[in-house]
């Protein structure tokens, strides 16, 4: 498999709203964030290439964040998602601020 990521993923545990074009809302777990995307477990029905809305907010933070993202891989109950434009800000944030990228939600 080639792995196209220029930026390391951290891992992380907090909940993450995902609409679809078509105002479906999913309710899934990050299991990992970077500058770029992030992976998320949960859910079946998300479909590679389809592009969705996210909102979450990562631990440490004081708002949510919302950010339109591309389904890079789905498989099982797991996706991966890339963000489009630029990275959130509570993103960059939030990785700023974990111990060594491991802060779980409590």
């Amino acid at each position: 498999m080639n792995d196209r990521r220029t930026h390391t993923r951290y891992e992380c545990s907090f909940p993450v709203k995902i609409v679809t074009a078509i105002g479906e809302e999913l309710e899934v777990v990050s299991i990992d964030i970077s500058h770029e995307g992030m992976g998320v477990a949960g859910n079946r029905w998300l479909i590679t290439g389809q592009i969705v809305q996210l909102a979450f907010r990562p631990p440490l933070m004081e708002a949510d964040t919302k950010v339109t993202a591309r389904v890079c891989w789905s498989a099982g109950d797991f996706a991966g998602l890339q963000f489009i434009g630029e990275p959130p800000v509570a993103t960059i944030e939030f990785i700023r601020h974990t111990d060594q990228g491991k802060l779980v939600a409590q």
